[in-house]
This record gives C-alpha cells, structure tokens and sequence, in this order.
C-alpha cells in the first residue's frame, strides 16, 4: 500500500510557483518552505498546503493507513495545522473561546463559567448569534475577563503571527519534535493566543531553561491559558480563605525549574511529558505552601497514598451538618493541625503530592451513603493510583476531577486512560491525522472522500473514541441513512465496549436512530439494555438513561407509567444507585411530582426510595433524605 501511495506521490507533484510557494509532496518541508510561507503569508499558505494534502489524499485500506501513514505527507499535515493556527485571526480564537461558554438557556445568552459543564439544556450558539454577541466590547470584554488571563485578551483581527517575533515561529515551526509535542498537547479547548503567548514569554525569559524544560513551559502554557474555577479548589472552601495566588507564568516556571534543579523533588520533571507536567503545576497557590509541604510531609513516592489518612477525620463537622471549611486559611499546616474531611484530606494529599513533583488528581463521586472524595497519583512511570483514600466497599463507581487544561470535571476512568500506552501509538496518531483530514476534505467539498477519511480513522485504530464520535457526528450531519448511522454505532458499541460511558453514548444514538426509522420498540429495548447493563459497574449511567426515561414520562402526563418506571429502576439500583439514584433520579422526581400538586405520590416515592436505598444513620445520604422530607412539610 504505502508503495503504491509513494509511487503516486512522485508523479503528484504539486506546485504553486506563482504564488512562491512550492508544495513537493515527494519531500518533506524545509527551512526554505518556512521562509517562502513568511513572505507569502500564513493564510495564503494555509490554503495551498491545504488544497495539495486534499489532492494528494488517499484513505487507507482495510486497517492498513494510506496517506497519513506516509511521513512526507504526515509533515506537510503538520506544517498546515501550523500554518492554520497562526492564520487565524485573534479576534477568531477569542470568538471560539466564547463559544465554549456562551450558550442559550430559555431563549437568553447564559455565561457558563470555568469548572462547570454545560448541562443538555444549554444550546450552542449559532453563528449568527455568536457574533452578535461577540460584536458587543462591553460583552466581550465582560465574558473574556472571566475566563481568560488579563494579558491575553486579545481581540486583534490580523493574523495570530503578527503577535510574535517571525525568528521565534521559524524556529519552532523548524522544530519537529517541538511541534509534535505541541499538537499532540494542545486541543480544541485551549486558547491558542494565550498557549503561544506564554510559550514565547518563557522562551525569551529563560531561553536556555526553555530549552531543557520545554514540556514543563508547554504544560504551564496549556493550564494557564484560561483562568481556574472561582471556587478551585473545590466548593466546601470559602474562598477567601484559601491561599490563592493570580499565576504569572514565567515566573511559576522559574520556580519549578529551581526546585528541579535544587533536587528539592521526589521527581525529575525532565522524565514527564507535559500532559503529565499538567497535574504537577495546576495548583495556582503561594509557593510557601509548596515549601511547606516538602519540608513537613514525610512519606515516599511510591507509599504516598498513607499521605490521605495522616489528616485527623473530623467527624464533629459531618455530625453537625457543616461540609464547609469557614474558619482558619486553608493552608496545608492548619488543615494538618486542625483536620478536616476527605474533601479536606484529598486536597492536602493532592497538593502535597504536587508540592513533591508528583502529578496527582483530586476526585469526588457518590458511594452508597452519599459523597465522597479521594486522590490519584502517578507512583511509578505508568503506574497511576486513582483509587487512594477510595473506600471500595460503598461502591463509589465514578469519580470526578480536574482536567486543568480545560477546568472540566472528568471521571477516573478518562484520567484511567493516561496509563494506557494505545495512545502512543502510530495507529493511533495516524487515526488522529484521518480525523483531521476527514474535516479537510469535508470543508472541501470533497463528502465521499471525506467520509473514507472518518471511516479510515476508526479502522486503523478502532480503540480511538473521538474517531467513532467523528464519524457518526458526521453521518448525522451529512443526513446519512438511519441504517448506516446504525451499522456505525454498532460496530463502535463492540470496539469501545471496555468504555461504558462511551459505548452507552453509541447505544442511545442508535435508539435515536431507531425512533427516527419509527422503531419504537427496538429503542426502548436498547435504553432498557443500557440500564441493565450497566447496573452492577457503571451505575451511574443506568442512572442517567432511566431518570431521563421516568422525568420525560412524567412531564409528558404519563404519570402511572413513570411510577412504574420508578420504582423497577429503584429496584434494579437498589445496591449499586446510591448517592447517584438519589441526586439524579429520586430527588428532581419528588421535585416535579411536588410541582404538579401530586403530592401524595411524591411521598409515597420518596418513602420508597428510603426504603430501597436503606443510608446509614447519620450519613450525608441519610441526611439529605431527611432535609427532602422537611422540605415536604
């Protein structure tokens, strides 16, 4: 195959002479190419490189790769998405920026700020309605303070290139493991401007250092292009009372590369990739709290897990209902003397662990009695740990933390994937460059051909969930039959069948798919299946797709049915549900029985459900059935 493509390749010779720029897909770019792109300009070169990779294109066959298997047309690839990054005016990434959190809720602009996620009544806003918005400078300027650094705020309409020294993006355009590293970190969440902008800073502070630690800059880059939640790090802190500092990041650097070098950490930061580096440096807190902690806590990288049980559990605060730390700063010493609850051990374990050079993650999630919080961290090189402080026997079957490239919550089994050594891969970089042909060669015009490109993508790495959601997304968008939509569900449901989460999205497109076909039936079996699938690992999902079946019911009028849906799903979750069943499912149920004057029923549910779930005297669940109840009253 890649005989054929190099063979085609050598005769596909495609050059653009009149515009200066020579685009030979027989040869890799070079220092020349770099040169003619800066005198013709990057968008111009964005296009010609853009129209001779759609030419050149051909998608693989069976799961062998076709272009994007070839070297010479993967760094031609590479030159386009740089060329494409720095083409794009400011004013155009700062618009995608508040895309991401600018959305209609009842028909008004709603802002959803850092470290909360976009519920499904949040609708993307339009083209037309995004620049409306975006037009206004009091709103811009408004939404951009929020969310993005104070030095960043760009809204210039030239291109992005004009912002930086042309020696400087020769040099790391020139950079093949540079730009590698940087495509391979950065994605569709981060600000661009920002991200270079803080590249180029640390570069020119510290050139020699940048050098040496470049994914430690990169991962500083990627953290801090956008600003932490307002109530990082969690929200049982008054944040006032936390210890937070605004990061400027060329100093942050200068402080880690001196605590490296000083041998002051349990690590080498130089053994790290920056979507590692990303979990050691996105604690924005004084650096005496970093002091502190490698000065105080005594434990090694490989045990650090005891690190969770070293704070006293205070159960007075549970006992007395107060979840909220309100009195001395939250500094790592007073949670030390004082002591506090998992949310309060899982912070100092996690920033401890940081302090020390370790990347580690703080999560939460809902056990059998209620919430709960713990930590992960990297013991060994691919060794992670996400289950410390974890108590296995209340069936906590998600948590959630921080992914600081975004401030999105994730769960442990996306952060699982940090481990898996698939993502490494060639297949899996290869099917990476498919996807990103596959929008190329649809932006072209070019739908069949663009369609081979998704499907090439989910075959030469079938592991590869972003490639089976590409692909489907496209079907839909290009109004394919329901019947094809369906076959690619299907087959992506039995290649992510290791992911639940993932193969339960495939599962209830393919229900929708089936409605549409006007097979009611064969959905409902589907939505039934995920429920019963999913009861015993992953709760929380057959949580999910029943409290949407039974609130849906309920709101369409069909009381009786929704009752009975109630209270099977109960039934079913009854050991496996807990806080999950509680907060998704019982209590907004209760609520809109309540709102429709059927009171009666909704004591009968909750009473139901109480008796199902059976919490612990005195636990959180127990607690917030009994406040439910009052409310009642």
């Amino acid at each position: 195959m890649l005989k054929i493509l190099n063979k085609f390749l050598v005769v596909a010779i495609t050059t653009f002479s009149f515009v200066a720029l020579a685009v030979d897909m027989r040869q890799p770019p070079n220092a020349q190419t770099t040169k003619e792109i800066a005198e013709l300009g990057w968008p111009k070169a964005r296009d010609i490189i853009a129209e001779a990779l759609v030419k050149n294109y051909r998608p693989g066959i069976g799961t062998a790769a076709g272009s994007t298997g070839v070297s010479t047309y993967v760094k031609w690839l590479t030159l386009w998405r740089w060329c494409d990054l720095l083409a794009r005016s400011e004013a155009e990434h700062v618009k995608a920026e508040l895309a991401r959190h600018m959305f209609l809720v009842g028909g008004r602009f709603t802002f959803i700020p850092p470290g909360i996620a976009p519920t499904d009544e949040c609708i993307p806003l339009d083209n037309e309605r995004l620049s409306a918005f975006f037009d206004g400078e009091k709103n811009n300027r408004d939404v951009l303070s929020k969310i993005l650094p104070a030095a960043y705020t760009w809204t210039s309409n030239k291109p992005l290139a004009e912002r930086f020294d042309p020696a400087l993006l020769a040099s790391w355009v020139g950079n093949a493991e540079f730009s590698e590293a940087l495509f391979r970190t950065m994605n569709a969440d981060d600000h661009a401007p920002a991200v270079l902008g803080i590249l180029a800073d640390i570069a020119k502070a510290a050139p020699n250092d940048f050098k040496t630690y470049r994914p430690l800059a990169l991962a500083l880059a990627v953290v801090y292009d956008q600003t932490p939640p307002s109530f990082w790090p969690h929200h049982q802190v008054q944040p006032n009372l936390v210890p937070r500092v605004p990061i400027e990041p060329v100093e942050f650097f200068k402080q880690w590369v001196a605590a490296d070098k000083a041998r002051d950490l349990k690590t080498n930061l130089s053994e790290f990739p920056a979507n590692q580096l990303k979990f050691i440096v996105d604690a924005p807190i004084k650096e005496s709290e970093f002091a502190w902690a490698r000065k105080n806590v005594k434990a090694s990288r490989s045990d650090f897990e005891k690190v969770f049980s070293t704070i006293s559990y205070d159960h007075r605060r549970i006992a007395t209902n107060q979840f909220t730390w309100t009195s001395e700063p939250y500094t790592l010493a007073n949670i030390a003397n004082i002591g506090g609850i998992c949310t309060d051990q899982a912070y100092f374990a996690a920033t401890a662990g940081k302090a020390m050079g370790i990347p580690t993650l703080s999560f939460s999630g809902q056990g059998k009695d209620g919430g709960h919080a713990w930590f992960g961290y990297l013991r060994a090189p691919g060794r992670w740990n996400l289950n410390a402080g974890r108590f296995s026997e209340q069936n906590y079957v998600v948590g959630y933390a921080f992914d600081p490239q975004n401030w999105l919550p994730a769960s442990d089994r996306e952060f699982a994937e940090l481990t898996d050594t698939f993502f490494d891969t060639p297949a899996y970089h290869t099917s990476e460059n498919d996807r990103t042909m596959g929008t190329l060669l649809e932006t072209a015009g070019e739908k069949d051909l663009a369609a081979r490109a998704f499907a090439t993508a989910t075959a030469v790495a079938p592991r590869n969930a972003a490639a089976w959601r590409d692909r489907a997304e496209f079907l839909k968008r290009t109004a394919a039959s329901p019947d094809e939509r369906i076959a690619v569900h299907k087959a992506a449901v039995e290649a992510l069948q290791k992911r639940r989460d993932l193969a339960t999205w495939h599962q209830a497109k393919m229900a929708e798919a089936l409605r549409e076909k006007g097979d009611s039936a064969a959905a409902e079996k589907i939505t039934s299946e995920i429920v019963s699938t999913n009861r015993h690992v992953r709760s929380d999902l057959s949580v999910s797709i029943g409290a949407e079946k039974i609130l849906t019911l309920l709101k369409d009028g069909k009381t009786d049915e929704a009752m009975n849906e109630y209270r099977t799903t109960l039934r079913q979750l009854a050991n496996t549900g807990g806080g999950n069943l509680f907060y998704e499912l019982v209590r907004p149920f209760v609520y809109e029985l309540r709102a429709m004057g059927k009171a009666s029923l909704a004591d009968s549910a909750l009473q139901q459900a109480r008796s199902t779930l059976s919490p612990a005297s005195g636990s959180i669940l127990d607690k917030d059935f009994a406040r439910l109840a009052a409310e009642e009253r």
